[in-house]
Formats: C-alpha cells, sequence, structure tokens
C-alpha cells in the first residue's frame, strides 16, 4: 500500500522513477481530497505552546586549513591543529534537499 511505497521511496531511498512518481500522485490526490474535507472532520482550537528554548552558543573555532568559522563542538583537533570535519575527512550529518544525510568527505577544503 502507500504506507510501504512511502518507506521504500522516501525512508530507503531505494524507489524507482516510476515509484517515485506513482507516490506523488497519491499525495496530490490525498491532498486534492482533504482540501474538500468537511470543516466538521477537523479540531480547531486555540493551544498554548510553550516557548522554543533558544540554542546554546559556543564558541567559534576557525578551521586551520580552510579558514571556515566553525562551531568548536564540531571541530577535530589533528596534531593540535584544529580542522573542520571536512578537512578532517571525518564523516557528518547535512541538510541537503532531500532532509539530513550522512556525509563522507572524499576530498578536504
Amino acid at each position: 500500500g502507500t504506507t510501504e511505497l512511502f518507506n521504500k521511496v522516501v525512508k530507503e531511498r531505494k524507489g524507482t522513477p516510476e515509484e517515485r512518481k506513482r507516490l506523488w500522485g497519491l499525495w496530490e490526490s490525498i491532498a486534492k481530497t482533504m482540501l474538500y474535507l468537511p470543516k466538521e472532520e477537523f479540531k480547531i482550537e486555540r493551544v498554548k505552546v510553550p516557548p522554543i528554548e533558544q540554542a546554546p552558543i559556543v564558541e567559534s573555532v576557525r578551521c586551520s586549513r580552510c579558514g571556515e568559522l566553525v562551531m568548536s563542538t564540531r571541530i577535530v583537533y589533528i596534531n593540535e591543529e584544529p580542522l573542520c570535519m571536512r578537512c578532517a575527512n571525518e564523516k557528518y550529518h547535512a541538510i541537503i534537499g532531500r532532509g539530513i544525510v550522512d556525509v563522507n568527505s572524499f576530498r578536504g577544503c
């Protein structure tokens, strides 16, 4: 069904172009159906949302190879020199159009 197709195409990234197209069509169909649901199908109410917690501020450190400023918590020290994850050839997470992905650096900066 739809859940299995979603898992294959989106979560596992193993869908064929035809499966991606089919999933896109299903999503579009579901969205159009929801546009015309009676308002009684929805529960609309005001809610209190707690304030968003601020991110901790950490020191920035300059990569000794490429010069990029990097959060100190994301710096790797090699021979006492601070390097960004890419220059250190470390695996790291990156946010791209498809979401959060693991990146294996194949070259330094």
